[in-house]
């Protein structure tokens, strides 16, 4: 769900939005709706001086009545409810966020769950306490319709932990339990790395004992940690040697506690059920940036159907590609299309495949992982370099850093890891030392797509990556401008997707 207007807090005021449905196995958008509260003629009629008479006969643009934040329950239901009368199929599992009232809203009310399900008991939910109540009557689903499974989206249910914790983090420093921002950076991190090893558990043993990683990662004990902790695998001589930093069970016990508190709903059996899925909704983020596009958010648009049209081009060319949209479009409107034209949108379409292609590789993968990485180890050199730190013999060295010194030792460079063939020494394909080198004329073709590479290793081969890093991080640092520029690029990496279509329409229009 995306809204015409741009965001102002929490302020939720828009005339308009879209919402979109997409398969997650197709990738594809298989249903769409647009809701407003405008009408151009109706708010002509009603500017009018002598505005006694009825409004002139027209097809109404409004379809919404109520507030701007009811209209995405209210879109998901309706498109639920179309699947399913007109299309002939049904919604199994539908993967949202935390945030809305979709999930009470795309539900039987009460008395037709009670008939559905031949009882005369209520339906009852848990609250977040652990209570167990009546649930609330909100349910609109029509009883003919099967109720949807909801799941969570991992980005999503990670923001949600952020804010719980950060909400802790605003209070007085006594009741903070020693809690800092690099705490709740690195917690919420390693949430988002136990919920991609969850696909490889199978019981609910496993389940429950890779969530206990969250926070047991955080304060050194890695036994229950996935295959993205390179930590667990060392031993006890070989952790010593790393300078990494975390905090002790024993003298940090107030905050392991408190840790343990806040996350226990996080990482129960049903929430942790819930983001085991694997998909995301990263398509959908990345269709409300090509939208926007179309229809920019400073703009009114919903008071025509000129909204509903700039969604929909933006849908057809995100499904079906550029020149097979604008061929049907060209059809439908008897246009003839010239030569010019269609030279055009063969090279929009393959440009934009290109992009997808290269987008999907594994190398390409790799390299936007690693400036989220280059950002993370500038900024922790700089946090380590600030002034008035401490650092046993630091004093030997004139008050200096280790590398600030004139004698200090070249630093010696990383070793890079071939994400195809696993060696040392090189990586990528078109090294001769790789076993997937195939020659220079073929090295493009080598095994560089995540179909040929094992996605579930070299995802935590990265994320392994990324925690070191963070790891290092000092706990106790209170640099604003360190973590604001960590946050926005996690959220950046967040936000990518491997069919995104934000440029696509900077020339067609």
């Amino acid at each position: 769900m995306a809204w015409q207007k741009r965001s102002s807090g929490n302020k939720c005021d828009s005339n308009a939005g879209h919402a979109v449905l997409v398969e997650s196995a197709t990738r594809k958008v298989i249903a769409f709706i647009m809701k407003t509260k405008l009408c151009s003629v109706c708010l002509g009629h009603k500017r009018k001086k002598d505005n006694t008479q009825p409004v002139r006969e027209h097809k109404c643009n409004v379809n919404h009545h109520g507030s701007a934040g009811s209209m995405e329950p209210q879109a998901i239901l309706e498109m639920v409810v179309d699947l399913y009368d007109n299309r002939c199929s049904f919604a199994k599992f539908v993967i949202t966020d935390d945030d809305s009232s979709i999930k009470a809203k795309c539900k039987w009310n009460n008395e037709d769950w009670m008939l559905n399900n031949n009882t005369t008991t209520a339906p009852k939910v848990l609250t977040r306490h652990g209570k167990e109540t009546h649930r609330p009557n909100r349910g609109e689903l029509p009883r003919h319709v099967p109720e949807p499974e909801f799941l969570a989206d991992p980005n999503h249910r990670k923001k949600t932990l952020k804010g719980v914790l950060y909400k802790h983090l605003k209070t007085k420093t006594k009741e903070r339990c020693g809690l800092t921002r690099c705490d709740v950076m690195r917690v919420t991190t390693n949430f988002c790395y136990m919920v991609r090893s969850l696909q490889q558990c199978t019981t609910d043993e496993q389940i429950l004992n890779a969530g206990k990683a969250v926070v047991e990662h955080h304060f050194d004990n890695h036994e229950h940690c996935g295959s993205f902790c390179k930590r667990k695998a060392m031993t006890t001589e070989e952790r010593q040697e790393q300078q990494k930093l975390y905090r002790d069970k024993e003298k940090h016990a107030e905050l392991h506690n408190y840790l343990t508190l806040a996350i226990a709903r996080f990482i129960s059996l049903p929430s942790l059920r819930e983001v085991q899925h694997g998909s995301d909704t990263l398509l959908n983020e990345s269709l409300n940036n090509t939208i926007a596009w179309l229809a920019p958010k400073n703009k009114t648009c919903g008071s025509t159907q000129s909204l509903l049209n700039r969604i929909a081009i933006a849908i057809c060319i995100s499904t079906l590609g550029t020149r097979e949209h604008f061929d049907r479009l060209f059809v439908k409107l008897g246009i003839a299309a010239t030569p010019d034209i269609l030279c055009y949108l063969d090279k929009q379409q393959r440009t934009r495949s290109h992009r997808i292609e290269t987008y999907k590789k594994a190398l390409s993968k790799l390299k936007r992982n690693k400036k989220f990485h280059a950002l993370l180890k500038k900024h922790t050199e700089e946090a380590k370099k600030k002034d008035g730190f401490y650092e046993p013999g630091v004093g030997m060295d004139g008050g200096c850093a280790e590398g600030e010194t004139a004698a200090a030792t070249r630093p010696t460079k990383a070793t890079v890891i071939c994400p195809c063939c696993k060696k040392k020494g090189h990586k990528t394909t078109r090294s001769k030392f790789c076993d997937c080198f195939e020659g220079k004329s073929n090295a493009a073709n080598a095994a560089t797509t995540c179909a040929d590479v094992d996605v579930v290793e070299f995802q935590a081969m990265m994320d392994g990556d990324e925690q070191e890093l963070l790891d290092q991080l000092p706990l106790d640092e209170d640099n604003k401008e360190l973590f604001d520029c960590l946050e926005e690029a996690d959220n950046d990496s967040d936000d990518d997707d491997d069919d995104d279509d934000k440029d696509v329409e900077s020339g067609i229009l």
